[in-house]
C-alpha cells in the first residue's frame, strides 16, 4: 500500500484563498486540531499564523485538502504549491519559504 500525505490550505470561511498551506501524513482534521491546540497554548512556532488565527477565530476558519501525494513527494510538492499561490499574489503566513532543495543542503 502506498503511503500518502495531504497538502492542505487553511482559510477564513469568508475568503476564497488560503492564508496558510501545509502538509501532513495524518488526516487534515487531525492536523487542524493540532494547529488549534498549538495556537491556543501559545506554542505555535509560526507567530504570523497564530496571530491570524486568533484574529479570525477558529470557528471562522476551515481547512481544505488541496492535493494528495506520495510521502516521498510531500515536501517538494508542498513547496511547489506554496510558490504557485505566491506567484498568483496570494498572501500566505507560511515561514521559511525557500525551495525545498535548499532546506535539505
Amino acid at each position: 500500500m502506498e503511503r500518502i500525505a495531504h497538502i492542505y490550505g487553511i482559510r477564513a470561511k469568508t475568503a476564497n484563498e488560503p492564508f496558510y498551506i501545509g502538509s501532513t501524513r495524518d488526516t487534515i482534521t487531525k492536523r487542524f486540531a493540532n494547529h488549534q491546540y498549538q495556537v491556543n497554548a501559545g506554542k505555535h512556532n509560526n507567530k504570523h499564523f497564530a496571530n491570524k488565527c486568533k484574529k479570525i477565530g477558529f470557528d471562522e476558519i476551515i481547512i481544505e485538502a488541496i492535493e494528495t501525494v506520495a510521502i516521498e513527494n510531500q515536501f517538494v510538492r508542498e513547496h511547489e504549491i506554496i510558490n504557485e499561490y505566491l506567484a498568483r499574489g496570494v498572501q500566505l503566513t507560511n515561514i521559511r519559504l525557500v525551495p525545498w532543495a535548499e532546506q535539505t543542503l
